[in-house]
């Protein structure tokens, strides 16, 4: 007589059934968490020079971060999610900080305007 196993894997919604629900917390499939902050604009000339001054810095550290993260993602089961959510978050970043800059740089190209003309 011959004996026939069949054998079949059925997920009992361990941990692949706990991601998919969107509880966060595991290693596997936890979300991505930032450490560095979303800059507001300055709204003064000696915050917008401090802005200006350190600008170079603080993208730097982001890129250090976003770089951290994307190479963490690699440990995590949803690969491509972790990514694309470094990704958005990055970019959501960089838009704040573009935006932080530009109102920089105009608050004081304002203040340099103010001084030549009282200089006339």
């Amino acid at each position: 007589m011959q004996n026939i196993f069949r054998v079949a894997i059925v997920p009992q919604g361990g941990w692949l059934g706990v991601c998919a629900l969107g509880l966060v917390g595991l290693v596997g499939c936890a979300s991505v968490q930032l450490t560095t902050e979303q800059p507001s604009p300055p709204t003064t000339l000696i915050e917008a020079k401090s802005y200006m001054a350190s600008h170079d810095a603080r993208m730097k550290a982001l890129d250090y971060e976003l770089n951290q993260q994307s190479r963490a993602c690699y440990e995590r089961f949803f690969v491509s999610d972790c990514l694309d959510e470094v990704r958005q978050k990055g970019a959501v970043l960089r838009r704040a900080h573009l935006e932080a800059q530009g109102a920089a740089g105009d608050i004081v190209r304002l203040d340099n305007l103010q001084r030549r003309q009282l200089k006339k």
